[in-house]
Formats: C-alpha cells, structure tokens, sequence
C-alpha cells in the first residue's frame, strides 16, 4: 500500500513538472516570437516647430515641422485645420527628411490627400515608420489672417488647437510680421497653459510652451499700429481698445477660474477683498505674458479706482 502510495505521489509531481515546463516555454515564445503585426503599438508627438511669416497682404505663410517617435509599424498620419475666422489654406505641400510628398489617392508611402471646406482643412498622408522618430514637414499659405482696424492691425490665430488629441512634449512658434518688431511697437500676448513663454528675439516674436496636453490649444494674439502694415482691405472701427479690454477679461476670467479652484475659502471673505483680488490676478498673468510699460499704468489705474480693469 506505501509503495502504491509513493507511486501516485510520482506520479503528481512529474506531471506538475510537465506543466510548469510546458507554461514557461508558451510564455517564452509569445515574448520572442510574437509577430510583429500582433504587437503593442504606440507614437508619441515629440515636437512641434512652426516658422510663421506674416505678409504684407494679410495673409501667412507656414512651415510646420512635426516630430514622431514611433513604436511598431505605422503608415499614415493627418492634421485637421479649422477655417473659422480665417481664410482659406492654398499651396499647400509636404516632406520628410527624405522624401516629398505627392497628392494622390492611391495611399502609397509618399502621398497625401487633402479635403477641404469651409470649415476645415484635412490631410492624410501615408509612409512606412517602424521603430524610429520621423519628422514631416507641412508648408502651406493661410489667407486673411489679419484684422486691420482704424488704429491697429491684429493677428489672432491659433497655431495648435483644442482637435489635437495627443500631448505634445514641446510647442516652438517663431512669427515673423511685416517691417521691424519692437515690443514698444507691438502688444502680443499667449492664450493656453500659463507655463508657456512668449518673448522677442531677432526681429521675431517667439512662442513656447513645454509640455502641451492634450486638447490643450496654443494661440497667438498681437496688435500692431496700422501705418505699419500695407493692407490692401477695408479697414475696421478702433481696436486697440477693445483688444485691451478683451485681453482683460480672458485673463481674469482665466485667473478667476484658478483661483476659484485652489482657494474657494476667500470668496467668503467679502466683496471688496474679491474686487482686489480679480484685478490682481488680471494685471498678474498680463504682465508675464506682456511684460509691457502699460501694466504699470494699468495697474495704478485699476487700485485707485478700486475696480476690475475693463
């Protein structure tokens, strides 16, 4: 009876180790020999780079340079442009760094197609990625960029808006306006996250920001006397006023959000301790994104009225 028992309990182990043996070599060859096809896939959006040249016409020319890094096989990526407030997207062509793209709608590596509307500008282009960063390049002329009022010409665009789904590590704009650019002869301010940059260098006004999150927009917005600009359209009622005044309000209504949200006990302290705390919080982001001699005077102005800056 012993012997039989010491014979089944053999009898168990071997088979144990069988399937152990048999277990490790299964997860063994699904990490060694998984086919590539089957395999997790990813991209990242390393950068953006735009070089924008504002010309005298109103319109602007873009050189948009963006950067992948891909993990497995890709084939094709897009870029949608939204249309509303401006014109219309002409001359428009694409390359890599060994390649220039043709319009065709056969989905080769090498070809793109394009749909446009009203509304929006498409492109789909298609290439063989594997494992590697790649960097495309889009150039294409943006028309009726430009708002000229009867005091100040302005800009108002976003050059990455809130249809980008992926976070993109870094975002470079470089614009270049018509004529010499002093920050005593153009206002300009950054809309998006308040970690970005906006600054002068070399004739250009420069945008950064690191990182951009998802659905996260980055947009510029810049006035500049008219006299400094040829424009050959009609020109509008005053704007520098009503620039000022809508810079103000999206920076405190931006700033009052914020602190809403990380000091919700100071509404209760009262209504005057709330006046001042909007205006400073306003004339705060105006001025490190500014960084213009007029905050001062806003600034003086806004605690001697003890009001909020219109």
């Amino acid at each position: 009876m012993k012997q039989y028992s010491k014979f089944l309990q053999h009898i168990h182990t071997h088979l144990w180790l069988k399937f152990f043996f048999v277990f490790t070599l299964l997860i063994n060859f699904a990490l060694f020999f998984i086919p590539d096809s089957v395999a997790a896939k990813s991209f990242r959006i390393d950068r953006i780079a735009i070089q924008a040249r504002v010309l005298p016409d109103g319109n602007m020319y873009i050189d948009e340079s963006r950067t992948y890094t891909f993990r497995g096989k890709f084939s094709w990526a897009d870029y949608k442009l939204p249309l509303q407030g401006i014109g219309n997207v002409l001359d428009f062509s694409l390359n890599d760094e060994n390649t220039n793209y043709r319009k065709s709608k056969s989905e080769e590596p090498g070809t793109y197609t394009v749909q446009s509307s009203e509304y929006s500008f498409y492109v789909r282009w298609h290439y063989q990625a594997e494992n590697q960063t790649k960097t495309f390049t889009l150039h294409y002329l943006v028309t009726d960029v430009i708002s000229v009022y009867q005091d100040v010409a302005e800009l108002y665009y976003k050059f990455v808006g809130e249809e980008n789904e992926m976070p993109v590590g870094q975002v470079t704009v470089n614009i270049q306006l018509p004529g010499q650019i002093t920050s005593d002869v153009v206002k300009a301010w950054a809309h998006g996250p308040l970690w970005g940059g906006i600054r002068f260098e070399q004739n250009e006004l420069v945008m950064d920001v690191d990182p951009l999150p998802a659905r996260t927009y980055w947009e510029a917005r810049k006035g500049k006397p008219a006299m400094y600009c040829q424009l050959f359209f009609p020109r509008k009622q005053n704007g520098h006023k009503r620039q000022m005044r809508k810079e103000s309000g999206h920076n405190r209504g931006f700033w009052r959000k914020k602190k809403e949200r990380k000091l919700p006990g100071l509404l209760l302290l009262g209504w005057p301790l709330s006046i001042y705390s909007d205006c400073f919080c306003c004339i705060k982001n105006t001025a490190e994104v500014i960084g213009y001699p007029t905050t001062r005077k806003l600034i003086r102005s806004c605690h001697r009225k003890n009001r909020r800056p219109l």
